[in-house]
């Protein structure tokens, strides 16, 4: 749903989980108990909200995801890296601020919030990204090298390329694909729970946090 450069649009997005729902689902099988939806992605939270109200493609984005969680599906999704510039972290993106999404915040190997990070409901591993002595917090990943402490490994397949394969990365969206994996292995464990029991377990088993925005706590590298 992004082009090379990392963007995309909310249309495109509704219509792809639509397009997702309708094929995973049949005339006999109506759930989707075996689906963990990852969005490594967000949208800003919309100014003036209590004024105004959500635009109506937020609120087709919350009745598409709503309909897929009804029907087993578990939601995880980037908090986003706005925080660089605040001595606080910043709300999370949409969807990961809906309450029925898991909602991910990164980690940098100190175990404390990446400097980058929006708050979330969890935390996983998502380096700090800093441009070493420019005391610079934004997440540049493409400025990683292996002998940067403050990037983390990760399995990647970039748009512009034709395999997968491993590279250092930083941001909410390296650290929200970690948590997905923690779902996706509940979910196999325990085909019988329901969405919010798979998210339970998850913040009930992560290690304490103390910092802010770490949600119920931290996975570490």
């Amino acid at each position: 749903v992004l082009n090379d450069y990392g963007c995309g649009d909310l249309f495109t997005l509704n219509r792809a989980i639509n397009d997702f729902v309708s094929r995973t689902t049949t005339e006999d099988r109506q759930d989707l108990n075996q689906v963990v939806l990852n969005f490594s992605l967000g949208v800003h939270q919309p100014l003036n909200v209590s004024d105004v109200g959500w635009p109506q493609d937020i609120v087709s984005l919350d009745e598409t995801l709503q309909n897929a969680v009804a029907r087993g599906a578990i939601v995880v999704a980037a908090a986003g890296n706005d925080s660089y510039d605040s001595p606080v972290p910043k709300p999370m993106h949409l969807p990961a601020d809906f309450d029925y999404v898991v909602g991910v915040a990164a980690s940098n190997r100190a175990e404390e919030r990446s400097c980058y990070s929006n708050r979330g409901d969890v935390t996983a591993p998502g380096a700090d990204g800093k441009l070493l002595g420019k005391g610079d917090c934004r997440p540049r990943s493409h400025q990683c090298a292996t002998s940067d402490a403050n990037c983390d490994l990760g399995m990647v397949s970039l748009a512009t390329e034709s395999k997968t394969g491993y590279r250092f990365w930083v941001g909410t969206s390296f650290a929200a694909p970690l948590v997905a994996g923690q779902a996706a292995l509940l979910r196999e464990a325990h085909p019988d729970w329901s969405p919010s029991q798979i998210a339970s377990t998850i913040y009930g088993t992560a290690m304490p946090a103390s910092g802010a925005g770490m949600g119920s706590g931290i996975r570490s590298e």
